[in-house]
């Protein structure tokens, strides 16, 4: 009886090693992904009024296509290369509390960048809700402004499984229920040798 059982201890220590060492073992748990954003470069200059090299009136205006819609994603790494097209200084605004691009909420609630003429470059991180907002030119809201969308990032906060996972949770079912199995015989098989020895006592 000792050795029967000693057979099953030993066959349930095998199974479960093969479950610890399985090589997918991993596999069945999802994984999260890197939360991780895109670096985007967007370039705007500024035109509150046509003439030499500003075509039109707005962002862009030195363009055929003047304040152009901006679509970014949650997570992304903007950079904004921002210049002049006219003699007026502007000033870049992501009204991100939709009130009209009021001046008091730079560097608070809006992000924005320096005044300029000539140059300058702002950068910053796109943390606001997926939503479309507008982006304004802070001194001339009324002709310097368009959407800005903010999408759902792709790999932020993201889950991932294996594709393979039907066929190893498969396997580990075998697994699991061959261990199961084992161990209720050697139960069964032990309490029943218990049984059985107080009446062969008896008898001799």
């Amino acid at each position: 009886m000792r050795k029967l059982a000693y057979l099953v201890l030993g066959l349930v220590v095998t199974l479960s090693l093969a479950l610890v060492v399985h090589p997918n073992r991993t596999a069945l748990l999802p994984s999260i992904s890197d939360a991780h954003g895109a670096a985007v470069s967007i370039v705007l200059s500024g035109c509150v009024v046509s003439g030499g090299s500003c075509l039109n009136v707005g962002w862009n205006g030195t363009t055929s296509k003047p304040n152009p819609p901006i679509t970014v994603a949650q997570g992304d790494i903007v950079s904004i290369a921002l210049s002049t097209g006219d003699a007026f200084s502007h000033e870049f605004q992501l009204d991100l509390d939709n009130d009209g691009g009021e001046s008091a909420d730079c560097g608070t609630t809006d992000p924005c960048s320096q005044p300029f003429p000539p140059t300058t470059t702002f950068m910053f991180t796109v943390m606001a809700n997926p939503a479309t907002y507008t982006y304004y030119c802070t001194f001339h809201t009324i002709q310097m402004h368009g959407t800005f969308t903010i999408n759902p990032g792709s790999t932020v906060g993201g889950v991932v499984t294996s594709p393979t996972n039907p066929v190893i949770i498969i396997q580990y079912i075998t697994i699991t229920s061959a261990v199961l199995v084992a161990v209720i015989t050697a139960t069964l098989y032990v309490a029943r040798g218990r049984r059985k020895t107080p009446s062969n006592s008896k008898n001799s």
